[in-house]
């Protein structure tokens, strides 16, 4: 049986645009909206990536196709300790179709 040769995909990172939050939101409602997520704390809804996206812009990023397509996305955020012991940051959701 002969070799497939591997598929190189391209896909590079960068921050959110405004014209990326309808294909962010999909691809979100479509991992996180299943029976199996139904264990979550928290759900799934239109205000996740737009208040994350106004609150920090800087911390919204997508994972685009070099055809332009959103294959993932990472949202994310920061906070200072109260005791003054830094600034803490950490992803509220993050997700990845699943056939990349």
């Amino acid at each position: 049986m002969a070799q497939r040769k591997p598929r190189h995909r391209t896909v590079s990172v960068r921050e959110m645009g405004v014209n990326d939050i309808p294909a962010v939101y999909r691809l979100g409602h479509r991992l996180f909206s299943t029976q199996e997520a139904s264990t979550f704390y928290r759900t799934w809804d239109a205000y996740e990536v737009t208040n994350n996206f106004n609150q920090d812009p800087h911390l919204t990023l997508v994972a685009e196709t070099g055809k332009g397509a959103i294959v993932g996305f990472a949202l994310g955020t920061t906070y200072e300790n109260e005791s003054g012991g830094g600034k803490y940051g950490y992803i509220l959701w993050m997700g990845v179709r699943p056939r990349w």
